[in-house]
């Protein structure tokens, strides 16, 4: 039996939480995150769902035995393709892309809360599920490569996971400000994050993608 340890504040993703009513109204706009991507990719749904359906097939057995036993494959499908929409286009907003500006009017007053949400490890998507609605988000103008795009992200969003570095002591603030470290980290980022990191590391989920670069980062800084 799962126990859970944090509740969602304003979004489910994954099958844990999906039950919870307070949670109800950002299904709605996960509908209209899906509705947008489809319709400004120029592709056909039954293509991209597709994908993510058969990738969810393959990844429904990573989730709780209990839990799944009371949702269906096609419910199970549904639920992976419409979290993952909701998820890329949250993604692409925080990254400094354009996204639907109905989506920006929930996303963006809510945005500390569904940061908060995305990075509970119960409320997770299988990175793959997420990667296929990726792969047909590449076709959307102005978006650019969506290594790019996600490489900006994990740079913006250093400092809400879980692994963030020690507070410094005093006598290692003196003559530096916060934010002068935080612009050194990100260009030491940038600079030693290449391509091929953001391509070849296969990641179970969104929040472990993101403490394996900040786990990296915070190595590279410590050696001398």
């Amino acid at each position: 039996m799962l126990v859970c340890y944090k509740v969602p504040r304003i979004v489910a993703i994954g099958p844990y939480h999906h039950h919870r009513a307070h949670l109800k109204q950002a299904e709605k706009v996960k509908h209209a995150a899906a509705i947008d991507l489809v319709t400004r990719s120029g592709r056909l749904l039954e293509d991209m769902y597709g994908e993510v359906a058969s990738a969810a097939d393959d990844d429904r057995r990573l989730f709780d035995k209990d839990v799944m036993a009371g949702i269906g494959y096609d419910d199970f499908r549904h639920m992976m393709f419409f979290d993952a929409c909701f998820l890329v286009q949250y993604i692409l907003m925080q990254s400094g892309e354009k996204i639907d500006q109905g989506l920006r009017g929930f996303i963006g007053p809510n945005r500390k809360d569904i940061r908060h949400d995305i990075t509970l490890l119960e409320n997770q998507l299988p990175w793959k599920v997420v990667q296929r609605v990726m792969g047909f988000t590449v076709v959307i103008k102005p978006v650019h490569d969506p290594l790019n795009w996600l490489k900006r992200f994990i740079s913006i969003f250093k400092g809400f996971v879980q692994d963030q570095k020690p507070p410094k002591s005093k006598q290692d603030n003196a003559g530096s400000s916060d934010d002068d470290d935080d612009e050194e980290e990100e260009e030491e980022h940038n600079r030693s994050s290449s391509s091929d990191d953001y391509s070849c590391y296969q990641a179970p989920h969104l929040l472990g993608l993101l403490q394996h670069f900040h786990c990296r980062r915070r190595k590279r800084k410590k050696k001398p």
